[in-house]
């Protein structure tokens, strides 16, 4: 799926050349991983997997990964350089100069509000410690503009019964000593986890996700997969867009922006029926902004 502004409209031009990489050293792989890039290495970290041979509906149980990974620029085995300060995934990650923001994430029982920024050069793993966010997050979504952080949505805890209707920005030009996050107006629509992030002219977007809700006589929780989008902009705030074609909820975030100042949203999840998945490994239909 292609997200474009108003004034990159008539340029659309999706041309990906894929190409396989060197499979992670794992048999079964992991889910939820940290990712990003640092000196021409391909970095992951962290995770979650069902042990080779399990499923969840067949009694397995989920186990949470610290391992680092990294693979240099056209290198041919991936190398593990490091753990993080504890096994989780389902955070936010964000390529920043020369490394990564780590922001939130989960394991089994709890959610986290550290936040972490990754470097590695000459084999030399650096893991840093920035400023925790305001709450325990998992399952959202974020994006860096003008070396401001924004982070929307997620989930406080893996218990939660509701998303969060959280917005949060953090400017990473301030010293360190003096960076602290800040609440900011949430946009005018539901509160929202597994949403999709990206930014296209210096403007945050926030599209689709998942809202949670507990029927009446039904103590389980139940997903509504979004449709609708918003826009956030540092001087005017929110406005909504035109409602996608379908739910895009937990594509990879933030979306990949071209030099167009366009969106790719790559891989989605939608509800084809109540309680059914279908996972697309990627998305062709084109979105685009009216003005």
């Amino acid at each position: 799926m292609i997200i474009s502004s108003c004034d990159t409209a008539e340029k659309i031009s999706p041309a990906f050349k894929w190409s396989q990489l060197i499979p992670v050293p794992d048999k079964v792989g992991f889910a939820g991983s940290f990712g990003g890039v640092s000196n021409d290495h391909l970095i992951i970290a962290g995770g979650s997997q069902f042990p080779e041979g399990t499923r969840p509906w067949s009694g397995g149980v989920k186990s949470w990964n610290d391992k680092i990974l990294a693979l240099e620029k056209n290198g041919k085995d991936w190398k593990e350089i490091g753990k993080l300060p504890r096994p989780m995934g389902y955070g936010v990650s964000l390529n920043w100069k020369d490394g990564f923001l780590l922001i939130g994430g989960a394991n089994q029982t709890q959610h986290f509000q550290n936040v972490y920024f990754l470097t590695y050069q000459n084999e030399q793993l650096l893991i840093d410690t920035l400023a925790s966010l305001p709450g325990p997050l998992a399952n959202s979504c974020g994006a860096i503009i003008n070396n401001t952080v924004y982070i929307a949505g997620g989930l406080s805890s893996p218990a939660a019964s509701s998303a969060e209707h959280i917005f949060w920005a953090l400017d990473l030009s301030q010293p360190k000593e003096k960076q602290s996050w800040k609440t900011l107006s949430s946009w005018p629509g539901e509160a929202r986890m597994l949403g999709v992030a990206g930014q296209i002219n210096g403007e945050f977007y926030l599209l689709s996700g998942t809202s949670l809700m507990v029927p009446k006589d039904d103590s389980a929780v139940h997903r509504q997969y979004l449709k609708n989008g918003f826009i956030f902009n540092p001087a005017k705030g929110w406005r909504k867009i035109k409602e996608l074609p379908h739910p895009v909820a937990a594509a990879p975030t933030p979306a990949y922006t071209n030099g167009n100042q366009q969106l790719f949203i790559l891989g989605v999840m939608m509800e084809v029926a109540p309680n059914r998945m279908l996972f697309l490994k990627i998305s062709i239909p084109v979105f685009v902004q009216k003005c």
